[in-house]
């Protein structure tokens, strides 16, 4: 068995009984093209403390239209339980404040073909 991997030439060499052959082996795979998808973590937006917050990466896509695999974290403010990480849409409970706190998420997206996204991010300013 011979394997070879993306597009090149090999030649195949075969001796048996002290006669020898050669076969010359050309490969070229046309691969499809792959756009690397687009992460939208949605809008900024203000929030009271104490209110169930749910996070939109809906509007991402990708060029190919293929299913998309999510990634959140938070990237500001004290940590936070951020539920459903690898969903469109992960929650998490507003802490309580005593003045206006930014909490920064960031969302990347991959297509089924394993291309990344560049990161979204989205704020969330909670307030007392």
């Amino acid at each position: 068995m011979l394997q070879i991997l993306g597009n090149g030439k090999t030649t195949l060499t075969v001796t048996n009984r002290g006669k020898q052959a050669s076969l010359d082996v050309t490969v070229e795979v046309n691969e499809e093209p792959n756009q690397p998808p687009v992460a939208d973590a949605g809008p900024n937006r203000s929030v009271k403390a104490g209110t169930k917050v749910r996070l939109n990466g809906l509007k991402s896509h990708d060029a190919e239209g293929e299913a998309l695999y999510y990634s959140w974290s938070q990237v500001r403010g004290s940590k936070i339980a951020l539920l459903d990480v690898d969903n469109a849409e992960p929650s998490f409970l507003a802490p309580a404040v005593s003045e206006k706190r930014i909490y920064r998420f960031k969302l990347r997206v991959t297509d089924k073909k394993g291309a990344d996204s560049v990161p979204a991010y989205v704020d969330v300013i909670v307030e007392p």
